[in-house]
């Protein structure tokens, strides 16, 4: 799987497209509902860089832009 961190959110899920199974969660422990991804960048992902999903869910954990992860 690619790196995502530090892109957005919205452009990650173009990349790997409508059959990816992926959950996003606020990173910043605010618990918000992660309405509008073009206004998200990521801060974490699960699986790695470097290693494919094989069928499992993809995970992100992302901020607002202009927040720190």
């Amino acid at each position: 799987m690619a790196d995502f961190v530090g892109g957005n959110v919205k452009g990650a899920l173009e990349q790997l497209g409508p059959e990816a199974d992926v959950r996003v969660t606020d990173s910043s422990g605010q618990d918000r509902d992660v309405d509008d991804e073009g206004d998200w960048k990521i801060c974490t992902q699960a699986p790695s860089p470097g290693f494919p999903p094989n069928g499992q869910v993809i995970r992100f954990g992302a901020v607002l832009i202009g927040e720190n992860c």
